[in-house]
């Protein structure tokens, strides 16, 4: 059997043992403004076998060395998506048939538009052929019956990708003839999603990955554009443009409204005529972030005054803690964490996020540089399997069957190898390209000494401290994500009987800021039981939206090694 290498595939790494790497992608890297993004994970197996994936392009692929071992390092190369590789060819582009014209004309649409475009027809559908930097990487086609059809592997991306080169505003609207109305009136700076408005956008991963893959395979498009989302005004249309928004950050997103009895671009065009679909571009208005507002920012309707009466939660996956912390899902918050040292504050936010995982489906970013990335792995994919993970509980069907792909779902981390401390700015800029990519709902800081370091000499604690919980309380709100803030108490107090009591949020070095700021504070605290048993008491020192999201008060837990898991005791009181 031939022994194929790396280098066979134009792929470099800085060593062949076996293990995880980063590298630069020779499918793409050269084509990218940032031609040394280490965007290509590589996994070398012990049997010199290897598989690799491109998380920009989506390059993925593997070889196996020895035939008895069938899987390169455990994991097959096949529980990548496949995404066609080779440019799409086109059929000669020619005259459309009389119904095809008809079809357009009927909607305003003019043959030069078409022409432009490379429209085409198949037997009875039209053809819209994708285009990425000149090449066709998709074609979506129009059946009769308003039915549509893709080629099947074909790369997700945006509709008219190429348009927006060059410019600073992008428009984005749900469908292709959307994007060529918007044409006529003169805006070549318009995107359509590939595949319409989905009937409700979840926050699971697993629809963000499906439904949304287009934003992370353009994301470098966007990146520094103004985004002005004109999507349809019917529910599913206002789903989606929220979850743009969201994901590209509200602060950069406007938003159009369509005049009373028109649905979409389209619609507007053929009953308003360019200068209505400019009127309403011209009124698109930024989403209210800051400043002033009315009620007309938050309130179209009575239906949305009695929706939004009732802030929806989520449970935390105790539900004796509910009463006491529950996790909002309309938007983020900010949520700080403390605990003397040792306390198990660490473990049991990791209990919260692999339970709001497994519960909700949410996918998590993890800055947590005294656990370590591997080490931070094993401890989250240990909870998760109700097993601590050693060769003598778990086998590797369980790692690659269980363990492995939930932890590839839900959890990413942020690790820079060349930073000792970073600034929370550059923490805020990784973060914020990962809840764009991948949808994620919660970010975790832990813990807040590391960041202290980067304070500038010339700042007080105390400003300091300001700073950068303002700059996490905007991030939740742009971003309709949560962030857990974990940090060290430095004034601990001692009783006479030798105990020390749970810490306050007053007594992190920085003063009132932590606790005024937060939108929960949560204290963990371990101590004894009356039979001297190690237990954990949570407790709920801060919930600005009482009773919707709370309310102050401590539970009492015990905490199981073997699993990893905290369990509410249930005799405590």
């Amino acid at each position: 059997m031939t022994t194929k290498t790396l280098s066979d595939y134009g792929i470099s790494l800085r060593a062949t043992k076996p293990g995880d790497y980063k590298t630069t992608c020779p499918e793409c890297s050269h084509l990218r403004t940032n031609k040394r993004d280490a965007c290509l994970s590589v996994t070398v197996g012990d049997d010199g076998g290897c598989v690799w994936h491109c998380h920009h392009c989506g390059w993925v692929g593997g070889f196996k060395n020895k035939a008895a071992s069938g899987k390169a390092h455990g994991f097959k190369a096949e529980r990548f998506n496949q995404v066609r590789k080779e440019p799409i060819k086109l059929p000669e582009q020619t005259q459309l048939p009389e119904k095809a014209v008809k079809f357009f004309s009927d909607r305003w649409i003019t043959n030069e538009t078409v022409v432009r475009h490379g429209i085409r027809c198949d037997g009875n559908g039209i053809q819209f052929p994708y285009f990425r930097r000149g090449e066709c990487v998709n074609i979506k086609t129009r059946l009769p019956g308003k039915q549509f059809r893709q080629v099947a592997g074909a790369e997700k991306i945006y509709y008219g990708l190429d348009d927006i080169a060059g410019h600073d505003v992008v428009i984005v609207v749900e469908g292709e003839m959307d994007k060529l109305a918007f044409f006529e009136a003169g805006h070549s700076n318009c995107v359509s999603v590939p595949d319409g408005a989905p009937k409700e956008v979840k926050a699971t991963l697993e629809e963000g990955e499906k439904k949304f893959e287009y934003v992370s395979n353009c994301w470098d498009e966007f990146e520094g554009k103004t985004i002005i989302l004109a999507t349809d005004s019917d529910a599913p249309g206002k789903a989606l443009a929220e979850e743009l928004s969201r994901r590209y950050g509200k602060d950069r997103c406007k938003l159009v409204t369509w005049p009373e009895g028109c649905k979409d671009a389209n619609e507007v065009l053929m009953k308003l005529g360019v200068y209505g679909l400019q009127e309403a571009l011209d009124e698109a208005k930024f989403y209210p972030i800051d400043g002033a507002y009315t009620v007309d920012d938050f309130f179209q309707s009575s239906d949305d005054w009695l929706d939004d009466a009732d802030l929806p939660t989520v449970s935390t996956g105790w539900a004796a803690l509910d009463h006491l912390y529950k996790i909002p899902s309309d938007t983020g918050y900010l949520h700080i964490v403390t605990g003397a040292p040792n306390s198990g504050k660490s473990e049991f936010l990791d209990n919260l996020l692999v339970n709001l995982a497994e519960n909700e489906g949410w996918g998590f970013a993890m800055w947590s540089p005294e656990n370590g990335s591997k080490r931070h792995s094993i401890r989250l994919g240990s909870k998760f399997l109700g097993r601590r993970i050693n060769r003598q509980n778990v086998t590797p069907a369980e790692i690659e069957g269980r363990v492995h792909p939930f932890m590839k779902k839900h959890f990413h981390f942020i690790r820079y190898d060349n930073v000792d401390d970073p600034s929370i700015d550059k923490l805020l800029d990784t973060a914020r390209a990962l809840v764009g990519r991948y949808g994620l709902r919660g970010i975790v800081l832990d813990p807040y000494n590391n960041i202290s370091k980067a304070r500038p000499s010339h700042v007080t604690e105390t400003e300091f401290v300001s700073q950068v919980l303002g700059k996490l309380r905007r991030f939740c709100v742009n971003y309709g994500v949560h962030v857990w803030f974990v940090a060290h108490p430095t004034k601990l107090e001692t009783l006479s009987s030798g105990e020390a009591p749970p810490p306050s949020l007053y007594q992190i070095s920085g003063g009132a800021n932590w606790i005024n700021k937060a939108d929960f504070g949560i204290v963990v605290h371990r101590t004894k039981d009356k039979n001297g048993r190690d237990v954990t008491d949570v407790y709920v020192r801060k919930v600005r939206f009482q009773p919707d999201h709370g309310k102050p008060g401590v539970e009492r837990f015990t905490f199981d090694s073997r699993a990893g898991r905290f369990n509410f005791d249930t005799g405590w009181r």
